[in-house]
């Protein structure tokens, strides 16, 4: 399906990146949501990023949503 093809994009490009630009974090888990249950809307993505700083002993997570123009 085109949207899992998407989606598994989405998750290489992040470590891609993460990995480049940010070598210290480690990912422990992207959490790729569709919003359309919530808003009626399938092209809204939420994403989270949960992630550990081993060298500070940190967890944390982000989160990445888009957000409608009303």
């Amino acid at each position: 399906e085109p949207r899992d093809a998407a989606i598994a994009q989405i998750r290489q490009r992040i470590e891609q990146q993460v990995n480049k630009y940010m070598p210290f974090i480690r990912i422990n888990k992207i959490n790729l949501n569709s919003e359309d249950s919530y808003t009626g809307d399938s092209n809204i993505l939420s994403i989270k990023i949960i992630y550990d700083v081993p060298s500070i002993n940190l967890q944390a997570s982000v989160v990445l949503k888009g957000e409608g123009d009303n």
